[in-house]
């Protein structure tokens, strides 16, 4: 990474940015302002060019939102930046990460997550409004153990 990246929690100066980044990938934005306190970014020092977030549910936590911009790809950013999310869902006593992918399945198998069925999903992961509402029934359940 330049000199100038930062890896950072995110703020309300980060959101339109943000969203522009999901918005551009075809993610869902909902949840994100009202969850940004447990979202992160990677900053070049002019923009935000990656972010992540987890949405906590007890000791379970459903990790979104893992969007690079396309300039900054091929760079270990995603890798960095979900590595982070990890040790931040540890610190805050989250033992089991899930996620919800349709295309990104193998990026994030490299990063020991394997797929599961949804219907093995904590009741609280299956009542999340990204699980219920914003990813289609064939978008894969994946969980990693923290």
């Amino acid at each position: 990474m330049g000199e100038q990246m930062q890896l950072r929690a995110a703020n309300s100066d980060d959101l339109a940015a943000m969203v522009a980044l999901l918005a551009a990938e075809g993610l869902p934005e909902a949840g994100v302002a009202e969850g940004i306190m447990h979202f992160h970014v990677l900053d070049d020092g002019r923009r935000v060019i990656a972010t992540a977030g987890i949405e906590p549910y007890g000791s379970s936590a459903l990790l979104r939102s893992v969007v690079v911009a396309p300039a900054s790809r091929r760079r270990g950013l995603a890798r960095q930046l979900t590595e982070h999310m990890q040790q931040y869902a540890r610190e805050r006593g989250i033992a089991s990460l899930y996620l919800l992918t349709m295309d990104a399945e193998a990026f994030f198998a490299a990063l020991g997550f394997t797929p599961v069925s949804r219907d093995d999903a904590p009741e609280e992961i299956r009542q999340s409004h990204q699980y219920r509402e914003q990813c289609p029934d064939s978008a894969i359940l994946m969980h990693k153990a923290v």
